[in-house]
């Protein structure tokens, strides 16, 4: 008689209870004896049980059922792992209805119980991009492409590196952005690599990446992704730089050849102008040469000055030691460069 009023008691304690903390106390599916907690037997009751959990419309509810599932879990039930997805799914849902501040709730309850989740970190990664927070791009970003290294993440991981001045990982992944998009649309990096080398002071390495850019694109017409003011400033910069080797080498047709292409891209370049002058010059052409030291005059810029001077030592032997005329000479210079 006293057993059979426990009974009683039980059961209406239980009927007294709420549906949802009923519905809370579900367990996982224990494996009978003989079969393991990493069978797929189990995996299948386990996906049949949260399946049912994910149909509850309730999203308090159904979180809360997620979280306490997921703890009674075995470590080794081939479910776990997926429970991170039924969590960020629900999140999901959340964040679509507007309720941002339970979404992220959601996601630190991920954090803590999965804190080697590749979504979070995927996540985490994401946001620092979005900020533009480039050393945390390349912290967060490694280990994301030790796992997959597409071409994708090859190419911000690049960009991450050369925004953040980090010039060793600028280094590697602008050479693997190459390697893995190929020289076409590896062009920027094939420029960069370039400036990083010239930077080094290492003009032979310099040298081979600028003459693959100007191989990839042999033509006037800037590549697919460049605007015309920024394919003109990298290739006309890229001739100016093979004017200067052949100037310093003495070997003065090739230089001006080089000169000629940079302000062919550059016509206000007055460097340009100015080592042209002084190519012509030691190539005893002196009419050129002061037609070129004439334009890095009219210009006013940095070789302004120095060409004004080496200008006036050709025209001043050529007018009786005067300077007659060369002010008009000056103003013809202008007006070809339409300034």
């Amino acid at each position: 008689m006293r057993l059979h009023n426990f009974r009683f008691l039980a059961v209406a304690l239980v009927l007294l209870l709420p549906p949802t903390a009923i519905a809370l106390a579900q367990d996982p599916v224990v494996p009978p004896e003989g079969v393991t907690a990493d069978s797929d037997w189990l995996y299948g009751k386990h996906l049949e049980q949260v399946n049912a959990i994910m149909l509850e419309k309730d999203l308090a509810v159904r979180t809360q059922k997620l979280e306490n599932y997921t703890k009674k879990l075995d470590p080794k039930a081939k479910i776990l792992p997926y429970m991170e997805g039924f969590l960020t799914q629900t999140a999901e849902e959340y964040r679509t209805a507007g309720k941002t501040a339970e979404a992220d709730a959601i996601m630190a309850k991920v954090a803590q119980l999965f804190p080697n989740s590749p979504t979070l970190k995927q996540q985490a990664f994401l946001a620092a991009v979005q900020k533009q927070d480039w050393p945390k791009v390349l912290e967060l970003g490694e280990p994301i492409y030790a796992q997959s290294p597409t071409p994708e993440l090859t190419v911000t991981l690049a960009q991450a590196a050369i925004q953040a001045q980090n010039a060793p990982k600028a280094l590697e992944f602008s050479q693997k952005a190459v390697e893995a998009l190929g020289p076409e649309k590896g062009l920027f990096f094939l420029g960069w690599l370039g400036d990083y080398y010239v930077a080094q002071k290492d003009t032979a390495k310099a040298l081979e990446y600028y003459e693959k850019v100007l191989a990839t694109v042999p033509g006037e017409a800037p590549p697919a992704g460049w605007d015309a003011n920024q394919w003109s400033v990298r290739k006309g910069g890229i001739f100016f730089f093979k004017g200067n080797l052949a100037y310093g080498a003495k070997d003065y047709p090739t230089a001006i050849q080089n000169y000629t292409e940079t302000v062919k891209y550059l016509p206000h370049h007055d460097a340009a102008y100015f080592q042209m002058g002084m190519s012509y010059w030691r190539a005893q052409d002196l009419d050129k040469a002061q037609a070129a030291f004439a334009k890095a005059v009219v210009l006013n810029k940095q070789a302004s000055a120095k060409a004004r001077e080496y200008l006036e030592q050709i025209w001043k032997p050529r007018h009786n030691n005067s300077v007659e005329g060369l002010d008009a000479f000056l103003a013809t210079a202008k007006a070809e460069l339409k300034l």
